[in-house]
């Protein structure tokens, strides 16, 4: 069975989501160091965007 092309002109909407996801769990990140200085609260938070942005990428690269 033949990969699927995306559509013309809809490359840009997966690197604006990750970008978006990205923003928003740095932010989440520092909020969650903010609130009592203890680094490792902001790393778990980046850890688990991390994770499921690569999960993500995982799944878009080795679908058929």
């Amino acid at each position: 069975m033949p990969r699927l092309r995306e559509p013309s002109g809809r490359g840009w909407l997966a690197p604006l989501i990750v970008l978006g996801l990205a923003a928003w769990g740095g932010y989440l990140a520092f909020g969650a160091y903010r609130f009592d200085h203890d680094p490792r609260r902001g790393a778990i938070i980046l850890g688990c965007v991390a994770a499921f942005v690569g999960g993500w990428f995982w799944l878009l690269r080795t679908r058929r």
